[in-house]
């Protein structure tokens, strides 16, 4: 191993991600890799240990090699979950001679453990972890739960850790489920020069949805852990020539092509009534798939608490159901508009966000208004943000107190 200036984080691959969050492995998800020594005989109050020393769970492992402890040792550091051990034991094998090393932790932390490793041990391997309670060992077997130093999944460059003395990445951002180690959120600006959309008081929705969506992309590119890609660019049609229904399914056929997380289409309102003002954001229905309709209402509802402090009227998160009763593939009644309809089939939510009604004559001076603009963009990119986990700063860094 060359000692660089960077820091590693190393997760374990059988990691679950819920809601875009990761769980902890624990000693009781993770039996077989858990080996429970005991080294007293097992009484009544041993057994109860026992039991409350298998909600210990890792969270990640760094390593680092930016010199942060000394020239002559590389930090490595444990975060976990569960109550704060009595001591902690790293076993690692040095690949070149075959030899275990054991090493004790050098300081413990309500939340993670610091091990020193020589500069002199350039290539190793990491095996297992021993914690200890109430002289009960709990041993995790570190190559099965799926940590490996050799295939990280993200690098941090000393510059990004501003610490005096070791950090750890306590309530660091998600990592994303792609393949490219990031969240892929597709922006669809509702509505082309073709298929116009709606237009009242100065405001044509085609623009304003362009406009919405360029400064959300903008924004939710300064957080770390996205990738964004948009169905246009421009005021063309992506695909010349289509009719509305067809566009608009080439639009989510392309979001899956990319990988898409979430799709996310921009719109304004309108209505007959021109005293309707506000926004509100359509989600997937629970039928079908209803993780992915569980998904849409949150993310929904953390872009609209952005939005509607704005100022907008609150007309809440919806579902609209099929009305000419089109069906999903389990016979369930499926969403009535396409985006959402054909973004669950592929595997990922739709949503339609309603920014404001072009006819109300607030709505439409408000977002006759450049500033407004940017700040629905903006709060549409911080709801998205706030409901994958997102930081602007790299992976949420917090420090640890080791004194």
């Amino acid at each position: 191993m060359q000692f660089k200036k960077t820091a590693t984080i190393v997760l374990a691959a059988t990691m679950i991600v819920t809601s875009f969050s990761f769980n902890t492995v624990s000693a009781s998800e993770t039996a077989e890799a858990v080996d429970q020594v005991k080294q007293i005989e097992n009484t009544e109050s041993e057994r109860t240990a026992e039991t409350a020393q298998s909600d210990f769970g890792i969270t990640h492992v760094i390593l680092d090699d930016s010199n942060m402890l000394d020239e002559n040792n590389q930090a490595i550091v444990v975060g976990y979950t569960g109550d704060t051990p009595e001591k902690a034991e790293l076993n690692v094998k040095n690949t070149k001679t075959g030899e275990n090393i054991s090493i004790n932790s050098c300081k413990i932390s309500s939340s993670g453990l610091l091990f020193e490793v020589s500069s002199g041990l350039d290539d190793y391997e990491l095996i297992d972890l021993s914690i200890y309670n109430n002289e009960i060992a709990t041993k995790f077997d570190m190559k099965k739960m799926g940590f490996d130093k050799d295939k990280p999944d993200a690098y941090l460059d000393e510059n990004e850790i501003q610490v005096e003395n070791y950090s750890d990445l306590e309530n660091y951002s998600n990592l994303a489920r792609s393949s490219n180690g990031k969240y892929v959120v597709v922006l669809d600006p509702g509505h082309d020069d073709t298929h116009t959309g709606a237009a009242a008081n100065g405001i044509s929705e085609k623009d304003i949805n362009l406009k919405i969506a360029k400064y959300c992309k903008q924004e939710l590119e300064s957080y770390y852990g996205v990738q964004v890609y948009m169905t246009r660019t421009t005021s063309t049609c992506p695909y010349p020539g289509t009719t509305s229904t067809d566009d608009n399914a080439k639009r989510v056929e392309y979001a899956k092509s990319v990988g898409a997380d979430a799709y996310v289409s921009f719109h304004c309102d309108s209505s007959r009534n021109s005293g309707a003002s506000g926004a509100k954001i359509f989600y997937p229905n629970a039928n079908y798939n209803g993780n992915i309709g569980s998904q849409g209402a949150g993310l929904s509802q953390k872009i609209l608490d952005n939005l509607t402090s704005l100022g907008l009227n609150n007309h809440g998160i919806l579902i609209r159901n099929s009305e000419d009763n089109t069906l999903y593939p389990d016979g369930s009644l499926a969403d009535y508009y396409g985006v959402i309809r054909r973004s669950k089939l592929n595997g990922f939510p739709g949503i339609i966000i309603e920014h404001a009604f072009v006819t109300n004559k607030s709505d439409a001076s408000f977002m006759g208004n450049e500033d407004n603009l940017q700040k629905m963009g903006h709060a549409d990119a911080l709801g998205i943000a706030q409901y994958y986990g997102l930081s602007k700063t790299y992976f949420g860094i917090k420090s640890v107190d080791f004194s």
